[in-house]
């Protein structure tokens, strides 16, 4: 599998490749329209092979482990300061 780096370049080549296709066919060239469908085909395939490399990226990343609930100190509770009494 190439790199990131590499598939988004690739995904920049070929959509300038549709911006080419696309102004042929507004200038009224009618066979540009199959070629332009091609190069649409080929961003799609090319996005979703660099979706999955994403995901597969970030799920080999190492997590942060939680603390397990035995070596979490419960918190101190002590009495309440009431009006009658002064705060030590």
């Amino acid at each position: 599998m190439s790199t990131f780096d590499e598939q988004f370049n690739n995904l920049k080549a070929q959509l300038a490749v549709a911006e080419s296709e696309m102004n042929s066919l507004k200038a009224g060239r009618k066979s540009a329209a199959p070629r332009l469908r091609k190069s649409l085909m080929a961003i799609k395939t090319g996005s979703h092979s660099l979706r999955a490399g994403a995901t597969s990226y970030v799920r080999e990343l190492p997590t942060k482990s939680r603390k397990s609930q035995s070596e979490v100190e419960p918190p101190k509770r002590g009495k309440k300061p009431t009006s009658d009494t002064p705060p030590e």
